[in-house]
């Protein structure tokens, strides 16, 4: 049995990849596998998951390391979908980390809130603390792959880079639009939204050429001061 620690994922980037990942199991017919959710998640998105399958923790590492304390000679393969290795240590089986949260390898940011750069700062001490020789990480580029080695201390043989996407096949018939731009992300604040739309606004003064700037937000209001 495969252990899917979702934990703390609810929102944006983390939550499209569990989706997909859930997907991708229930596309296969598989039957080797248990989610533990946090309980912010949508339940629309394991509506398709039998209720053996899965079990609702509340985001607070006390909960999670109880569960594992509890429950961790049930699974052979441990597979923590939020940057975060098990809040216990495993030696004896495999383990895989899914880092994508390259905001925990950031050092000290004047643009961002002090209380932001401290949690953040708390959180990658934790993932130092946590992490082992034998984990095995997975990112879903080479530059992430690079910056965790090096922010770290991770060794590249144990970081293997595996892009998670849905897979689409769109047909386009429109023309390409000149001078059309487009910033494919969420409203979140560290996405520099207020930045781009900044420098946006101080290249269409400096020019004559009408440039269009497309924005795809979610629910997060966005103020640019």
């Amino acid at each position: 049995m495969n252990l899917f620690d979702a934990l703390y994922i609810n929102s944006f980037g983390g939550k499209t990849i569990l989706e997909g990942i859930i997907n991708q199991l229930i596309l296969k017919n598989r039957e080797d596998y248990f989610f533990i959710f946090d309980s912010r998640l949508d339940p629309i998105v394991y509506s398709n998951i039998t209720d053996e399958n899965y079990i609702i923790l509340n985001p607070k590492e006390k909960d999670r390391k109880q569960y594992y304390l509890k429950n961790r000679d049930d699974f052979n393969s441990f597979i923590c979908l939020s940057n975060i290795p098990p809040p216990i240590r495993i030696m004896d089986k495999n383990v895989f980390i899914l880092f994508h949260n390259v905001l925990f390898l950031e050092s000290f940011n004047k643009n961002k809130p002090l209380k932001f750069v401290f949690l953040n700062f708390l959180k990658r001490l934790y993932i130092i603390f946590k992490k082992q020789n034998n984990y095995n990480w997975i990112t879903q580029s080479y530059l992430v792959r690079k910056k965790l080695s090096e922010s770290l201390q991770i060794y590249k043989n144990q970081i293997s880079v595996f892009p998670i996407f849905k897979e689409e096949f769109l047909s386009f018939t429109k023309e390409k639009c000149i001078n059309d731009f487009v910033y494919v992300s969420s409203g979140a604040s560290h996405k520099n939204h207020k930045r781009l739309i900044k420098a946006f606004i101080s290249a269409a003064i400096k020019t004559n050429m009408e440039i269009k700037l497309h924005l795809t937000l979610n629910e997060a209001l966005l103020f640019v001061s």
